[in-house]
């Protein structure tokens, strides 16, 4: 069938699709990285959420949300399929929805540091020192177009 790829209010997210999202976000950032902070939190309620689905497995996720400029957060990759590009793709899915819907997109994102290198290439550049959220050293990044 493919890989089903959508961006869904909270609303519109029907129950299942829900769950899926907050037990990978809870894998990831609170078992993997042992992070303990409140998710879901508020901006869940005002963000739109960005998947990538294979049949019933759900492979990435992000939200964003604009609140003074569009952020970017919460963006993970299944386990079983980092390596994949998909961080790149789910990305890609979030920059390419914000542009379309402002003409002079500002968009920002908290990285943690190790994935410093990733969002760069993606277009995101540092423009803070690192600071430490909920325990793990982070870097304000912000996007800018490339070429």
């Amino acid at each position: 069938m493919g890989q089903q790829i959508s961006i869904d209010s909270l609303d519109s997210l029907d129950s299942k699709k829900w769950h899926d999202i907050v037990l990978l976000r809870s894998k990831a950032f609170v078992s993997e990285q042992k992070c303990v902070y409140t998710d879901p939190d508020e901006r869940d309620l005002d963000s739109l959420h960005a998947t990538i689905f294979n049949e019933d497995e759900l492979l990435a996720y992000a939200r964003f949300f604009n609140s003074d400029g569009w952020h970017i957060g919460r963006v993970v990759v299944n386990s079983k399929h980092r390596g994949n590009r998909l961080g790149n793709k789910i990305m890609e899915l979030c920059i390419d929805n914000i542009i379309k819907s402002t003409e002079s997109p500002d968009i920002t994102l908290s990285a943690q540091v190790y994935l410093t290198d990733f969002y760069r290439h993606i277009g995101f550049k540092p423009i803070d020192s690192m600071y430490l959220e909920d325990g793990i050293p982070h870097i304000k990044m912000v996007f800018s177009r490339i070429g």
